[in-house]
């Protein structure tokens, strides 16, 4: 006899789904086709559910007859990232390939200087704060309601800005600052609230308050290279 499926799906905290699958699928991809179908869900993505062996602790769903007949499933996004060259000018030197070098690894302290781009990219977020990021871009387009950012969204974001613009300059100035602001508004639209103003000067400040403690620490990094 097939067995019923009542799921609570949770997509993020403000998204939360009541779904009842009247046969259980034969396998994870089965239930994963199911939830793409009558979700709309436009990306690929993996599955954990509560499991009560574990006091209802989260584990990754690997078997499909692990799946209570009553369950709550999270929604863990898989969003690939490619890297992005930065912009160079139109002036060539023999040190071009260098202006254009990606940092080897996530808060890694950079070597050399690169020269600042005539375009600042805004370069890529965690596989979490990405996929916040497009949802969030989704409403504003949809709804003009602009991201509130929490408290560590928005730390991540500066810190992740912040490390691409000191890979540039230790000390930016006034315009860097808020052509970086200005980039990310481009990139990002639903990021007003990190940067409300036209100007981009918000943005500017958050980043600048933050910028003595950030190069006290990378210069300490670089000592200890």
């Amino acid at each position: 006899m097939e067995q019923r499926l009542m799921l609570r799906v949770v997509i993020d905290e403000d998204n939360i789904r009541k779904l009842i699958l009247n046969e259980r699928p034969d396998s994870i991809e089965g239930l994963k086709t199911q939830l793409s179908d009558k979700l709309s869900f436009q990306y690929d993505f993996k599955l954990q559910y509560e499991d009560p062996d574990f006091s209802n602790a989260l584990c990754d769903l690997t078997e499909i007859t692990d799946l209570p007949e009553r369950a709550i499933l999270k929604v863990i996004p898989l969003v690939t990232l490619e890297l992005t060259t930065l912009s160079s000018s139109t002036e060539q030197t023999d040190s071009s390939s260098a202006d254009t070098e990606i940092l080897s690894s996530a808060g890694s302290t950079p070597l050399t200087r690169r020269q600042w781009p005539e375009f600042f990219d805004i370069p890529n977020f965690s596989v979490d704060v990405a996929y916040r990021l497009r949802q969030a871009d989704l409403l504003f387009m949809r709804d003009r309601v602009p991201l509130t950012p929490s408290r560590d969204m928005k730390h991540d974001i500066l810190e992740k800005l912040a490390e691409t613009m000191y890979s540039f300059k230790a000390y930016p100035d006034d315009d860097d600052f808020s052509s970086v602001a200005k980039a990310l508004i481009s990139n990002t639209p639903a990021s007003l609230n990190l940067v409300p103003s036209q100007d981009g000067m918000a943005g500017r400040t958050a980043l600048n308050s933050r910028w003595p403690t950030i190069v006290q620490n990378y210069e300490k990094q670089d000592v200890m290279m």
